[in-house]
């Protein structure tokens, strides 16, 4: 099916397709190009003809390559392993890939790999390579295709391997040469005598040359032949495999697979409890995400990163929750939908992206096994090119799969494509009709057409929850407009002297309302849901600055049910970091305002979260780590990094402390394993003396039996020879 695509594409790319311009209200030729690629990382390779993730080359973009990688990679639930039995896992194949590997100990387990060779893997791992581009792989096929056709189909692995270029498309007749070559050289066993003069490569080789003369012209990924695009470079980083699904996943199995059962109960605990004022989600299901941390989908992945750092502590180590707080501080800039300043942004996504990966290393190297890491490395130069990773994430497109699945429903399943194709066909029509689109009519008997629209009638079905459902329609309207108000349970109307805002000081309401009542939220028009209790973030004055405050009373009169306006409270943010969690810290000032009606809705407020577990009330911490309107929460937070250190000198810091680690780990092993022993010689011990005295008792039993059996005659005999 890609192979039409390509010709479409390239077709439409010499001759343009007449298209209708609605802004202009006249024809238009629309001449295509490939901005971008967009799919999971075994996609994104096989679009570039790469080898996969897996392979010793295992980035699509760069040629960095791991001496440890491929089938002999250290699987992922080696972590979850004691120590012992994770480096006997790895040893081995670090010693048969090349390692440096010392002599083997006194109980025979391997020690580690040299110390210097593993800092400059890792630190080859933390840097982009020399770029991949779309010349050299074409040219690699070439080479694997000529030496196929040499006689000998069988090496084109090696060199795939070697080189990191391997064609899914190109496998399937590489498979074909393979059983002909086996074919005529199976033959030629039987044959002694040359047919016309050749030798038997000249046979192979001819045979070979006879069989691609059968095939396609084109043998190779139809995706190279598209013109102006190069998959190595325009397949860009993709947020929801390598960030949730990647990352976050990998963190959250490890941090859940750490914890006893009473562990567990204390992080579903703190999951059920936590405030989710600012996340526009309903309060977590503690006991889901901790009993099924092993299929949650990139939407659990989403929560669990924005109230990692407050339920995690206390629970995972300091080196795993500082990861964890660094990985909070990149997910905002990869999140964030909109870029104001290209050069500030980037500068601060190259240091979080550095903060990241050091802190990771910092806690284990191991998890740069895993080579999704890597793709870290690239995501500026993605950013530089593509703008916010968020647009060019799959996320949307794979909560797209149900709608797809429910168009083949009604199919035979005999071309399931087809159908599927045809069903949105429909859909799209119609959502293009009942959107006032235009559609063209050749009038008869003239070369000319004429657009027409649907009428005022039908364009009105939208207004159908019904039609918009079944049309796919429901994420294009907002699901509560602006100004739309919630109210607590039995909420009963009170007087206006009797509302927190009078109290305050702020006179002026009596005119306006008799009577009002307390809302519990309200919409804004970023339809952002404003709450009692939460924090906002908006501007103010001339210069746009950026303020804090806390919602504290929303009054609406009873009467009309208007809004009246928001009681806030003014709030500063410290220069100094909360730690262990890394927020800035919200302070309250004594200093109340209130706005009214048309300035509560109007003005853009941002809905923030707050109230880290831990701490006081009166200055909880500033949790920045939303997906939402990232801009603004970046601005806010300190500059503060962690670690301190540089990439390198970090790399360096960890590979030693991790083999520390491992000594120390070696250490206290032997200690336990001495005292088992000792252990163990004690309980023989007692149970060697324990025989001896059931054996002694054994004896005793015995002779009282033999003397029991006596006659008295022998009874006075023995006790006179024992007398004597």
């Amino acid at each position: 099916m890609v192979e039409q695509l390509v010709d479409v594409l390239r077709d439409a790319h010499a001759s343009g397709w007449e298209v209708w311009d609605s802004y202009y209200n006249e024809v238009v030729l629309l001449l295509p190009w490939i901005l971008a690629f967009l799919g999971d990382n075994p996609m994104a390779s096989e679009f570039a003809s790469h080898i996969g993730m897996n392979g010793k080359f295992f980035c699509r973009v760069c040629k960095a390559n791991d001496t440890t990688s491929g089938k002999h990679r250290v699987d992922f639930d080696a972590f979850y392993l004691p120590f012992e039995a994770c480096w006997r896992l790895h040893c081995p194949v670090a010693r048969q890939k090349g390692f440096k590997v010392t002599s083997k100990d006194p109980k025979g387990r391997q020690r580690s790999p040299d110390e210097n060779a593993e800092i400059a893997r890792v630190q080859t791992f933390l840097q982009a390579g020399a770029p991949r581009t779309k010349e050299e792989t074409v040219a690699n096929l070439h080479s694997q295709l000529r030496r196929a056709l040499n006689g000998a189909p069988s090496a084109v692995d090696e060199m795939a391997t070697n080189s990191g270029t391997k064609d899914k498309f190109f496998a399937h007749f590489l498979d074909q040469l393979q059983t002909a070559s086996s074919t005529i050289k199976e033959q030629q066993r039987d044959v002694t005598v040359m047919h016309g003069g050749l030798s038997r490569a000249d046979q192979v080789r001819a045979h070979l040359e006879q069989c691609r003369a059968q095939m396609p012209p084109n043998l190779f990924n139809p995706v190279l032949r598209v013109p102006h695009f190069d998959a190595h470079s325009e397949t860009p980083f993709e947020a929801l495999h390598c960030v949730l699904l990647g990352a976050v996943k990998y963190f959250w199995r490890d941090a859940v697979a750490r914890q006893t059962s009473e562990g567990k109960e204390t992080l579903k605990v703190r999951l059920s409890s936590i405030n989710t004022t600012g996340l526009s989600i309903s309060p977590l299901r503690g006991h889901t995400l901790v009993q099924y941390a092993g299929s949650l989908v990139g939407r659990d992945f989403q929560v669990v990163l924005q109230v990692a750092p407050a339920v995690l502590h206390g629970l995972i180590p300091t080196a795993a929750y500082e990861a964890w707080t660094a990985l909070c501080r990149l997910a905002p800039l990869i999140f964030q939908p909109e870029i104001n300043d290209l050069e500030l942004y980037l500068t601060r996504l190259d240091s979080a992206v550095a903060d990241f990966l050091s802190a990771t290393a910092l806690w284990t190297t191991q998890w740069f096994n895993k080579p999704k890491f890597h793709l870290f490395v690239h995501l500026p130069a993605f950013v530089r090119r593509f703008g916010p990773p968020i647009l060019y994430a799959t996320e949307g497109f794979e909560s797209f799969n149900l709608v797809i699945r429910l168009r083949s429903i009604n199919s035979n399943r005999h071309a399931p494509s087809i159908d599927i194709a045809h069903a949105f066909d429909y859909v799209h029509a119609v959502r293009h009709l009942v959107s006032g689109g235009l559609v063209w009519k050749n009038t008869e008997g003239q070369n000319m057409f004429v657009s027409r629209a649907a009428g005022v009638e039908i364009c009105r079905l939208v207004e159908d929850k019904q039609f918009v459902k079944m049309m796919c329609m429901h994420g294009l309207f907002a699901a509560r407009p602006e100004g739309t108000l919630s109210f607590p349970k039995n909420v009963q109307p009170c007087t206006i002297t009797a509302c927190e805002t009078v109290k305050a000081g702020f006179r002026g309401l009596e005119p306006l309302a008799k009577s009002i009542l307390q809302a519990q939220s309200v919409e804004l028009t970023n339809h952002d849901q404003a709450s009692v209790g939460a924090y906002v973030v908006y501007t103010m004055g001339p210069e746009k600055r950026y303020v804090v405050r806390r919602v504290d009373e929303i009054l609406v009169d009873a009467k009309s049910g208007q809004l009246l306006g928001m009681l806030l409270t003014q709030c500063a943010l410290s220069e100094t970091e909360v730690i262990p969690y890394r927020l800035p810290r919200i302070i309250h000032l004594p200093t109340r305002d209130f706005h009214a009606y048309a300035f509560a809705l109007c003005m853009s407020f941002t809905i923030v979260q707050s109230t880290i577990a831990r701490h006081s009330k009166q200055n909880p911490s500033f949790r920045s780590g939303m997906k939402r309107h990232a801009d603004i929460i970046q601005r806010l937070h300190p500059l503060a990094r962690y670690p301190t250190t540089d990439l390198e000198t970090t790399v360096v810091h960890a590979v030693r402390g991790r083999v520390h680690q491992e000594e120390e780990a070696r250490q206290q092993k032997s200690e336990q394993d001495a005292v088992k022993a000792e252990k163990k010689a004690k309980t023989a011990q007692r149970k060697a003396a324990q025989a001896e005295r059931k054996a002694a008792a054994a004896r005793r039993a015995a002779a009282q039996a033999v003397t029991y059996s006596l006659t008295d005659g022998q009874q006075r005999t023995l006790a006179r020879l024992q007398g004597n």
